[in-house]
């Protein structure tokens, strides 16, 4: 216990050390140090305490907000786990110094550790977790402090081993599938004019500017005479009449190919098998194979390319 003329000396020790700004400050508080006219010095220096520190619910709900969401600090600190340490231990004790507790900071440390972008890590990190919520001996008692160090110390091995950040097989398969997706593609784009071609349907001329279409307009005329004209070309002649007549001063042959009146006669039909330029008539299958062999090299070595790329993307989904 003080006596009266200690805490007059401690006090006005206090008092001194002030500013004009601060003692002013202090006046309003002087019913909360001061009893029977006795300045206390205890009680003084808590006053001080109080009107120094900010000490109220938002800046305690600072620190526990940050420690809840610590996985999406160590994406910004970019897996900087010595700069993490440091940031979990500063918000930590300011929290602990207002009179505040933080549940379970262990789970929020797991949660941030798991954050790490590396696969390795984020192993070691997983398997220490499952450990430690089976209860396992060796984790028992475990507090924060010494799971940070457990961390930091498996970091600056891997760091000094050189597989800190290193690209697993998987990740460098990926990366190697999409590089050969992106060229695939590129090899399989339009050009860009004829690309243009597509979007506006060919109506552009050299000059860039659109074409007007030109409608598919039938003939005008009378259409029950050229009804009446289409059925007598189909008429077969009857067994004696002659194969050759004339019509509207034009003559006209019956094609046995054909089927009709015609201005050329049967020989001269292109469907005579006689005729020099007859072509018999393809298959579906004959038509299918000669589409086959007509399409671009190029592009059967690309359809052949996006076959084998598919492939290797199933067996990497087997894999993982």
């Amino acid at each position: 216990m003080y006596s009266y003329h200690q805490h007059k000396q401690i006090c006005l020790f206090i008092i001194l050390s002030f500013t004009n700004e601060a003692k002013r400050c202090l006046t309003t508080h002087y019913h909360e140090f001061t009893f029977n006219k006795v300045i206390y010095a205890s009680l003084l220096s808590k006053i001080v305490m109080c009107l120094t520190t900010v000490d109220n619910r938002a800046t305690t709900s600072v620190p526990q907000e940050t420690l809840h969401n610590l996985n999406h600090q160590m994406v910004k600190l970019n897996n900087d786990i010595p700069e993490f340490k440091r940031y979990f231990t500063n918000n930590y004790e300011q929290l602990i110094g207002r009179g505040e507790s933080i549940d379970d900071p262990i789970h929020l440390l797991f949660k941030g550790y798991k954050a790490v972008s590396d696969v390795e890590f984020q192993r070691y990190v997983r398997a220490k977790e499952d450990d430690y919520m089976d209860h396992m001996p060796y984790l028992d008692g475990l507090t924060h402090v010494q799971l940070i160090q457990m961390m930091t110390d498996r970091y600056n091995k891997m760091r000094v081993e050189g597989t800190w950040m290193v690209q697993s097989a998987e990740e460098k398969k990926i990366i190697a599938l999409t590089a050969e997706l992106k060229e695939v593609k590129g090899a399989l784009a339009l050009s860009k004019p004829l690309l243009e071609k597509f979007k506006t349907g060919g109506t552009q001329n050299q000059g860039g500017e659109k074409k007007e279409k030109k409608k598919n307009r039938k003939p005008k005329g009378n259409k029950e005479q050229q009804k009446k004209d289409e059925q007598w070309k189909k008429k077969a002649p009857k067994d004696g009449e002659p194969k050759t007549k004339k019509h509207n001063k034009q003559t006209y042959h019956w094609c046995i190919h054909h089927m009709a009146w015609t201005v050329h006669t049967p020989e001269e039909c292109r469907q005579n098998p006689s005729n020099p330029s007859y072509k018999p008539p393809c298959t579906h299958g004959a038509q299918a194979n000669l589409a086959q062999a007509e399409l671009p090299s190029t592009a059967v070595a690309h359809s052949a390319q996006v076959n084998a790329f598919l492939a290797q993307l199933a067996l990497l989904s087997e894999d993982l």
